[in-house]
């Protein structure tokens, strides 16, 4: 095998960053159709979570390409600090949207449920 494609896939994890941000992706369009098909806001909330985690998610990936430590000493110590922590806020809001989201979603359709089922 290349050693750079080794390099590339094993030691720069890009296989698990692919991986995760398509795992990310058919999260929010399992949201989007539970939005188009019931039209609540439950619904739009994990949609809205789901696409924060992957803003997250490439922000983060984004960030270690951008800040490299032959760069690192050229930006400001607060933008570098801004930089790390919203994509962080980003990924727990959206976590935060998805679990509330399905939990509400679930609650409204066993509420709705008959009382035999």
């Amino acid at each position: 095998m290349n050693p750079v494609l080794f390099e590339i896939f094993v030691t720069q994890a890009l296989v698990l960053d692919l991986f995760g941000v398509m795992g990310l992706g058919l999260v929010a369009f399992g949201a989007i159709r539970l939005a188009s098909r019931f039209g609540s806001i439950n619904a739009r909330m994990m949609t809205w979570g789901a696409l924060a985690l992957i803003l997250g998610r490439v922000g983060i990936l984004a960030y270690g390409a951008i800040v490299t430590p032959a760069n690192f000493m050229e930006f400001d110590p607060t933008l570098l600090s801004v930089g790390k922590n919203i994509p962080i806020g980003l990924m727990t809001l959206g976590l935060g949207m998805l679990v509330v989201g399905f939990w509400s979603h679930e609650r409204d359709l066993s509420e709705a449920a008959p009382d035999g089922v």
